[in-house]
């Protein structure tokens, strides 16, 4: 088997239907400026098998290197745990030949591709990673939002979504941009009432979401004043993700939060989606209680989001890389060979 740097065209034309959003060219060219340079690598034995794009930070090889996740990808839906192994440890071997000393990976919920990603966590392990962080990531199926989808949210859900309902709120997509913007600055003044920082500006949410699809919605209250929003991302063909959702303080005994996500569920069940990711309710394994407590209310399941990380003696492999100059190998079909 040998380990390549690929350009990202190429790396594109293998992975573009097994990647997530998360990992395709457009998306890491956009936030090329935030590392100090981007790999598309990939592991080749006859045809190619698996695929990682990832970021200089300093010492550091991360994937994500400015997204929610990112990690390893499988050409095929099938691979055998020989190539897995085999391929993560080359990985390990070119990062180590990079000079750099560490590798962080932040790996899917485990609702994207369960198969590949028990795989790959499991070779991780074994290959000198350890886990960093285990966070709670919440989703609802699809298949759970039926007509007795009450069944499944809690009484104080039931009882908030009754109230919104007796508001007669109203429930929009966004469609010109003018709304979108609005729409993120109700999130803005959301997350500044409760001192937590958006990560992503305006221009950042709005870049984005000309490269990739997405779902700018907004709640209006009987009068039609906007109380609420949400920003919604396509990661797969069937799985989207909340990336934010809020109301405006002064609106909260509206309880259009509630409402807002009765009608995103609603909306995406009847466009065919499997799935609706509302994210991640802490931070560094430190659960967020009041996070938790509503996702749960709404009826949502949560699955783990895996952080792991390796870090690399600075010393070794220093002879062998500096023999093998590995900028200097041959290129084959836009890929930098490695010797392996």
């Amino acid at each position: 088997m040998e380990f390549m740097e690929m350009s990202a065209e190429a790396y594109a034309g293998i992975f573009q239907e097994a990647s997530f959003v998360y990992g395709a060219h457009q998306f890491n060219l956009l936030n090329a400026g935030k590392c100090e340079k981007v790999y598309y690598l990939c592991a080749r034995s006859k045809k190619f098998r698996l695929g990682i794009v990832g970021g200089k930070l300093g010492s550091v090889f991360a994937s994500p290197f400015s997204a929610p996740f990112g990690g390893f990808v499988f050409s095929g839906e099938h691979m055998h745990m020989a190539y897995v192994d085999e391929a993560i440890s080359l990985f390990v071997d070119w990062v180590k030949c990079q000079g750099m000393d560490q590798i962080k990976i932040v790996m899917p919920p485990f609702i994207y591709q369960e198969t590949v990603i028990s795989k790959v966590t499991n070779s991780l392990l074994r290959n000198g990673f350890s886990i960093a962080h285990i966070d709670l990531n919440y989703y609802l199926s699809m298949d759970a939002f039926v007509g007795d989808y009450d069944r499944v949210m809690h009484h104080s859900a039931r009882k908030n979504l009754k109230k919104a309902h007796d508001h007669n709120l109203q429930f929009s997509r966004c469609q010109q941009r003018e709304e979108k913007v609005l729409a993120y600055e109700i999130i803005r003044q959301n997350r500044a009432a409760k001192g937590y920082p958006l990560k992503m500006s305006m221009a950042d949410v709005m870049n984005t979401a000309d490269i990739i699809e997405s779902d700018f919605f907004l709640v209006r209250n009987e009068s039609g004043s906007p109380v609420a929003s949400a920003i919604v991302f396509h990661v797969t063909d069937t799985i989207v993700q909340v990336i934010y959702w809020g109301n405006l303080p002064e609106y909260s005994h509206l309880r259009s939060v509630n409402f807002l996500a009765f009608r995103l569920f609603d909306f995406y069940k009847s466009a065919g989606k499997k799935m609706v990711d509302v994210g991640p309710s802490s931070e560094h394994s430190i659960p967020n209680y009041g996070l938790c407590d509503f996702k749960d209310s709404l009826g949502c399941e949560v699955g783990s989001k895996l952080s792991l990380i390796r870090y690399i003696p600075g010393f070794l492999f220093s002879v062998m890389c500096q023999g093998a100059r590995f900028a200097e190998n041959m290129l084959f079909d836009n890929c930098l060979m490695l010797p392996v």
